[in-house]
Order: C-alpha cells, then sequence, then structure tokens
C-alpha cells in the first residue's frame, strides 16, 4: 500500500510538471546558492507535518522512514530572475471511522513563486493552514 501511495503521488507530480499551464522547465535555470525548504502544517490535530530541507537542489526529496508523508520539489528562476518553486506533498494518516480506523491520504501539488524568507500559503487541509518558506542556508 505504501509503494502503490508513494507511486500515485509522484506520478501526479511528473503529469503536473508536464502538463503545467506555466513556463516550460526547459526554461527556468538552477539555483546556485544553498537554500532551506521548510513545509509545516496539520492534516488533523493529531498529525503535524514538518518538513525541512536544505541543499543546492534543484530537486529536493523526502519520504517517511514508514511511508506515511513524502515531499518532492522543484527549485528554478524563471526568465525574469524569480524563485520558482514546483513541489508536491502527500501524507497517510490514520482516521477513526466508527469502531474502525483508515488510513486515509491527502495532497498538495503545484507551482509558487516565492521569494527568500516569506511565507507562501500553498493549502489548506481541514481548516489548517500549510506553508512553506524558502530562505538562503546559513548557520
Amino acid at each position: 500500500m505504501a509503494k502503490r501511495f508513494i507511486l500515485i503521488l509522484i506520478c501526479l507530480m511528473l503529469a503536473a510538471t508536464c502538463w503545467g499551464k506555466d513556463a516550460p522547465v526547459g526554461d527556468s535555470a538552477p539555483v546556485k546558492e544553498n537554500v532551506t525548504i521548510h513545509v509545516q502544517g496539520k492534516i488533523t490535530k493529531e498529525h503535524p507535518l514538518d518538513i525541512k530541507l536544505s541543499g543546492i537542489g534543484p530537486r529536493f526529496l523526502y519520504s517517511a522512514p514508514d511511508s506515511s508523508a513524502i515531499f518532492e520539489g522543484t527549485l528554478s528562476r524563471d526568465n525574469d530572475g524569480k524563485l520558482v518553486l514546483d513541489y508536491g506533498i502527500g501524507a497517510r494518516v490514520p482516521v477513526k471511522v466508527g469502531n474502525s480506523t483508515e488510513l486515509r491520504e491527502f495532497g498538495l501539488q503545484g507551482r509558487a513563486i516565492i521569494e527568500y524568507g516569506k511565507v507562501f500559503e500553498i493549502g489548506t487541509v481541514n481548516g489548517n493552514d500549510f506553508i512553506l518558506t524558502v530562505t538562503k542556508y546559513g548557520k
């Protein structure tokens, strides 16, 4: 089940990248500095999601050890020099349904033009905001 979930999410992200209405990936330039991508949100009160990845990219990938969450992002600059992040986030969480518990899947994907250090709201799940922030890496 976990492998199927990851494969479905990756296929959706590939389809969004291939058929997106924005500038083609070939028109982008790589980011040349180390960055940190931080994604935060709550799927439910009991299931927060907090992922932080650092590096030069352009591709960033996270998969939880138990396959309960995945993040994939590609960071680049568009023709105007603006930062563009194509992202996909997926998670599986247990939800109580009657006397049993079921695993429910959710996903967010999209493309965002962002600025270093600025909070960007990418979606709302169950009334909880999901935000991402990209900063230049530094200790």
